[in-house]
């Protein structure tokens, strides 16, 4: 009799528990770099709230992308109002150039596809198209004519931070 009763608890259980897992939140953050990035990133930064740290990392020459692992989207994080926001495209200093960016999952790869367009909608440079492989973390670019092959980690993303969908 007890046997019999085992199945359906253990289902009923893990049912349960499904409805405290989010499956909507598949947001997943990236920081990718060489070798001496990642020393740099180590020695210089905490490794606590790196989704915060965009510019800061830029500036010692690596990338970070925040993006949902299920549908490509790339998010944005603004600190005023702690909230992961849509990234489809952003500003030069100078406000001549407008920089349009998608994210794309194919397989068990995220594309990063990015364009510079002029005030007159004239496409402004080359557009880019960064690749990462999911399997290795390994991180393919071009700028410049000059190809790269960075590798990627994750950091963590807080789930207190608000998601705008």
């Amino acid at each position: 009799m007890k046997r019999l009763l085992l199945p359906p608890l253990l289902i009923s259980i893990s049912l349960s528990n499904m409805g405290f897992m989010n499956p909507k939140n598949e947001i997943k953050g990236i920081v990718c770099g060489d070798e001496k990035f990642f020393k740099d990133l180590k020695d210089k930064y905490l490794q606590k709230n790196l989704y915060k740290k965009q510019k800061e990392i830029s500036d010692i020459y690596g990338w970070t992308w925040i993006f949902d692992n299920k549908t490509g989207q790339i998010y944005d994080y603004e600190r005023y109002t702690d909230t992961f926001k849509p990234f489809y495209e952003e500003k030069s200093k100078s406000g001549r150039v407008t920089y349009k960016y998608q994210g794309i999952r194919e397989g068990n790869k995220m594309i990063f596809k990015s364009q510079g367009y002029e005030e007159n909608n004239d496409k402004y440079g080359s557009g880019s198209i960064e690749v990462l492989n999911l399997d290795d973390m390994s991180y393919l670019s071009e700028y410049d004519g000059t190809k790269y092959n960075d590798k990627c980690e994750y950091f963590p993303i807080p789930k207190g931070v608000n998601i705008q969908r």
